[in-house]
């Protein structure tokens, strides 16, 4: 890419005359690059190798926010995810901070509520599951099962995702503790959407999936993953609640106008969907940045957490 002169944004600060962008499918070898000097900045690297990389005096590890977040969506259209006491179950049996540190080296922090930290409507006083076996089985016993279930829930994830790889066994090795067995089924993420669009009596239990809104308004998220819908797209969870669907309709209908009462409507449904459980709210991933310590100017988008803003960058 080169400097295009006209650019009606201007030219009176420090930049870049010309970029070379390099497609590197391995991370390690990214890493290499990086360390050798043969390219500023690399977008992904090893996690394990992280550590390492901020060690060195000539590179340097930004970290900031992003929009993207993990959940962990339950089929309520089938028995026993079709009971909510279940639902919370398991939403206490899962070990959040285990899976953030092993799947994504502690770059990340437990959500709370399906809005991400950081963008508008993100309520950071919604309740908050906490790991605690005790309450999880406690609930299980009051659903009907206080010797778990028979037979075993099917979990999926996008076999390309290497964090879902990493936290997908925890989640079986937590469920397993209140009697619930887990088989896990990674599969090519276009075969995982196809089955979870099919017939939900027939559908995956459990969908591991990475999320990221099109565009800073909760009612994005909110109505892709959890309006009721008549044909399933991304409600993975196939949860049908008319106060939910109402709520977030008003909510986005009234931000432009009055964000602050948009932003309280936005929390009460969040609190209905936090209640009901179709869905474990996992993660909120935090984005890193691996760079020459030359190269400065790097902005850090939480609305584009993987995008390079070129024009901003410059070198010492």
């Amino acid at each position: 890419f080169k400097k295009f002169e006209d650019y009606w944004g201007g030219w009176k600060r420090p930049y870049l005359d010309r970029i070379i962008v390099k497609i590197i499918k391995e991370a390690v070898v990214s890493q290499q690059m990086l360390e050798a000097g043969e390219v500023d900045l690399a977008t992904r690297i090893p996690i394990d190798s992280i550590a390492r990389v901020q060690a060195r005096e000539d590179c340097e590890v930004l970290r900031g926010p992003s929009f993207m977040n993990y959940c962990l969506h339950l089929n309520t259209a089938k028995p026993p995810l079709d009971k909510k006491l279940v639902r919370q179950a398991i939403s206490y049996a899962i070990p959040y901070q285990d899976i953030i540190k092993v799947s994504v080296a502690g770059w990340g922090r437990q959500a709370v509520g399906p809005v991400p930290y950081g963008e508008f409507g993100h309520d950071e006083y919604l309740y908050q599951y906490r790991y605690n076996l005790d309450k999880a089985r406690k609930l299980m016993a009051e659903a009907g099962y206080p010797k778990g279930i028979d037979g075993k829930l099917i979990l999926t994830y996008a076999a390309e995702n290497i964090a879902e790889k990493k936290f997908c066994p925890l989640i079986k090795e937590g469920l397993g503790k209140i009697g619930i067995e887990v088989e896990i089924r990674p599969m090519i993420w276009t075969s995982q959407w196809e089955w979870v669009k099919g017939d939900p009596q027939k559908a995956q239990d459990l969908a591991a999936l990475l999320w990221w809104p099109t565009f800073n308004d909760p009612y994005d998220t909110l109505y892709s993953l959890w309006h009721a819908e008549e044909e399933p797209y991304w409600n993975f969870a196939y949860y049908k609640n008319p106060k939910f669907d109402q709520l977030i309709k008003e909510a986005y209908e009234t931000s432009g106008s009055d964000p602050e009462r948009a932003k309280g409507l936005y929390s009460t449904a969040q609190q209905i969907l936090i209640m009901d459980a179709p869905s474990v709210f996992l993660f909120d991933v935090e984005r890193g940045v691996y760079k020459r310590a030359n190269l400065k100017g790097y902005i850090i988008n939480p609305s584009y957490p993987r995008v390079p803003f070129f024009y901003y960058m410059y070198k010492e």
